[in-house]
């Protein structure tokens, strides 16, 4: 999943096709919020 083309969640498909999502590292996040700060979103 992304964020204005930031990746904020990946999903992974292990050997048996199960598919779970992670949240990326925190600098991620960080990232979206200083920059949805300056754009205003």
């Amino acid at each position: 999943m992304y964020w204005k083309e930031i990746p904020v969640n990946i999903q992974i498909t292990d050997k048996n096709n199960t598919t779970t999502s992670h949240q990326l590292p925190q600098r991620f996040q960080e990232a979206v919020d200083r920059i949805a700060m300056f754009d205003g979103s």
